[in-house]
């Protein structure tokens, strides 16, 4: 931090001119003797001029003992003090101040691994000195202090030093949040465009990692006039850290007897890393993943397979080993539900070589392989025609996810109703051309999209699919990018599209390759390509299909009904299907440490938004029932990017260009010992000068007594 000495009461320093008082006397009340000559003491002049050789030192030595005195006596009533050039020092201007303290998860940052002393520390210290040195401001210049995790709790600028040190002190290291600046800047703005002083000034004590102004802009100091911003940093030492990312876990798993796939980030900052990855549920280890190296200055991401679990929601904590100078991001938190599989019709035509169709047999191996057993499958296939699926027993069926349809089925009425209701309920129907059709239709079906029938087209240069970005952005895997790979060379058009119906993805001609229509909560899709290899590639490049189709079940099995992810103080009004539409539930928070609130539901919705003030794991219990959810939360990733902000960066935030960032020298905030307090920059001025003041009388006293000896 950058200081500079001040002077309460510079006008009094003028009582330094009583230095020369001793040396006016020193001169007045010289001793002039008269020269004698005196034979008998000829021999004892060498003596004599040695002793008032000696003499005359020892009145200099007073005389500027005595001086010393004066002048030290004089700048102890002048009031000096340190002053931190970051507070404007006003002088003689009054000024409103807002000191703003970032403590938020980064600020837990220790500089040195084997010391306890944080950033926030340090930050808190510097803060306080800061709040010290402001009492020789002018009477009516006020301060306020904020805190970053709670900046409404300044409600006016004070005087009342006493308060703003107690709200300094009480930033305590035990209350983490992932909370910017932004919120407290603009509470700064608000008490200080209703200030009465002429200067007005912000001083920020942060880490000054660029994440901590991610909230910032400069709209929120609009208005703020004659204002200094001052950011004080720490030394731009080299940072090393490792830690997690916001885990990924999929949707649902299927089967349950299937292991979890879930992705994680691995960040190395500033020094080559070697860890291990350990997930575990409660006391029970997982999965322990490693050696990890990560390089310096990288992210490394990992696929942890967590075993397979019974049906229902779980959760587990993710930790790297071993601990590092951040402890917030070595830890995180993933939630997922396992479950049955979901359940996929195949319709084709109960007439004629069904089984010898080259298209559904390509479909029936890319949603259940006939290699995997029944205990692999991710689904459970139905493939069947409309007779066996009309005489199913009702206690059989089950809502199917997915209804792939091939040309010429024959569906009853009372089928065609079945569909159309599962459908509207959030069933996803595909119409796929077949292998031998070669005037394809799909009565009951088609005429929802458009209102003429179908006609082959054979392309004389082979195309390819353009899937649109919002559905591919929409898929964790990147198999979805295999359809742009797969050549196309027959397909079918339709005429006369319906209203409602949009294009999903298109031929490179520009025709539409992917066709739907929103039907209550389910979709109709038609695919206007076989995966016949005489149509297109579909069925040999056969990666992008089988990702396409399995997005589609995921799709519409819908978000899981008891797990869910959240990020730290998301306003989660998330319901969970798992728990019913009313009543008192118990949320519990497991993870890092327990604690138990209730909250009441209405209409399967909070009354209260789910906990997720902090990170950690949250099981959430009905009290009518043995219904349970399970979420994670997950402190955001950017809280944990220490890249330093340059005043370049903090002007264009801030929109103004009366910024001074400062970096401090100190990075350790224990209190000084020894030698350090005492010739330390930041030991106050006062204690200095008296603790001169009294030497030098203690000094002066022996010297004056033993001139009056030997006189």
């Amino acid at each position: 931090m950058t200081d500079a000495f001040a002077l309460t009461h510079p006008a009094l320093l003028w009582g330094s001119a009583a230095a020369a008082v001793p040396v006016l006397i020193h001169l007045v009340m010289r001793p002039r003797p008269r020269r004698l000559r005196f034979p008998a003491v000829v021999l004892m002049r060498g003596v004599l001029l040695t002793g008032q050789r000696a003499s005359r030192v020892r009145h200099l030595l007073l005389m500027l003992l005595r001086a010393a005195l004066l002048a030290c006596a004089a700048a102890l009533l002048a009031g000096p003090t340190w002053a931190l050039l970051a507070a404007q020092n006003p002088g003689a201007t009054a000024t409103a101040c807002v000191i703003i303290l970032d403590d938020s998860l980064s600020m837990r940052y220790r500089p040195r691994f084997e010391s306890p002393v944080t950033l926030l520390d340090a930050a808190r210290t510097q803060a306080l000195e800061f709040l010290d040195s402001s009492h020789g401001w002018p009477g009516t210049s006020q301060l306020a202090v904020l805190r970053a995790s709670a900046p409404d709790e300044a409600t006016a600028l004070t005087a009342n030093r006493a308060a703003l040190v107690a709200a300094l002190r009480a930033a305590a290291a035990d209350q983490p949040h992932a909370q910017p600046l932004g919120h407290a800047l603009e509470r700064a703005a608000r008490l200080l465009r209703s200030a009465d002083q002429p200067a007005r000034g912000i001083v920020v004590f942060t880490d000054a990692a660029a994440s901590a102004w991610r909230d910032v802009r400069p709209a929120m100091l609009a208005g703020l006039d004659n204002a200094t911003i001052r950011v004080v940093g720490p030394p731009l030492d080299k940072i090393t850290d490792l830690g997690l990312g916001v885990p990924v876990p999929p949707a649902h798993t299927w089967p349950e007897s299937a292991a979890t796939p879930v992705r994680v980030a691995v960040r190395a900052t500033g020094v080559d890393s070697e860890c291990w990855l350990v997930a575990r549920q409660g006391e029970n280890i997982l999965v322990r993943m490693g050696p990890l190296k990560v390089p310096a200055d990288t992210t490394r991401d990992v696929t942890l397979s967590l075993p397979a679990l019974p049906a229902g929601p779980h959760a587990a904590t993710l930790e790297l080993e071993p601990q590092d100078s951040l402890a917030a991001d070595q830890r995180a938190y993933v939630a997922w539900q396992t479950g049955p599989p979901p359940e996929v019709w195949l319709l084709a035509p109960s007439a004629g070589n069904a089984d010898g169709d080259v298209s559904r047999l390509i479909l029936r191996n890319l949603l259940a392989p006939e290699l995997l057993s029944p205990a692999q499958q991710r689904i459970s296939l139905r493939a069947t025609d409309a007779a066996e699926l009309t005489a199913l027993p009702a206690r059989e069926a089950r809502q199917p996810a997915l209804i792939v349809v091939l040309p010429d089925v024959d569906l009853p009425a009372t089928l065609r109703g079945t569909l159309l209701q599962a459908i509207e309920s959030g069933t996803t129907a595909v119409l796929v051309p077949a292998s031998s059709t070669s005037n394809p239709d799909w009565p009951g079906l088609r005429a929802l999209l458009s209102e003429g029938g179908p006609t082959i087209e054979t392309l004389q240069t082979a195309s390819a699919i353009r899937q649109e970005a919002a559905v591919a952005d929409a898929s964790p895997s990147d198999g979805l990018a295999e359809l742009a790979r797969c050549s196309v060379r027959r397909r079918v058009r339709l005429s006369g599209l319906l209203a409602g119906v949009q294009t999903s993805a298109t031929y490179t001609d520009g025709v539409p390759a992917i066709m739907s229509r929103r039907l209550g909560r389910g979709d109709v899709l038609l695919l206007t390509t076989s995966p016949d290899p005489q149509w297109s590639d579909l069925g040999v490049r056969a990666a992008g299909l089988m990702t396409w189709l399995h997005y589609l079940i995921g799709q519409s099995v819908g978000p899981p009904a008891a797990a869910a992810q959240f990020t730290a103080g998301q306003l989660a009004r998330d319901s969970f299907a798992a728990l019913p539409a009313a009543g008192l539930v118990q949320v519990r928070q497991s993870e890092p440490e327990p604690h138990v609130t209730w909250t009441r539901l209405s209409n399967g919705v909070p009354q209260e938004p789910w906990p997720t003030a902090t990170a950690g794991l949250y099981a959430v219990r009905a009290t009518s029932g043995g219904e349970t959810a399970e979420y994670a939360v997950n402190w955001p990733a950017e809280e944990f990017d220490l890249t330093p902000i340059t005043r370049d960066g903090l002007v264009q935030v801030l929109g103004t260009e009366q910024v001074v960032l400062e970096r401090t020298g100190a990075r350790d905030a224990r209190p000084a010992s020894g030698w350090r307090a005492l010739v330390g920059r930041r030991l106050d001025p006062v204690a200095l000068l008296g603790l001169l003041l009294l030497a030098l009388f203690v000094i002066e006293v022996t010297v004056a007594s033993r001139q009056s000896a030997r006189h």
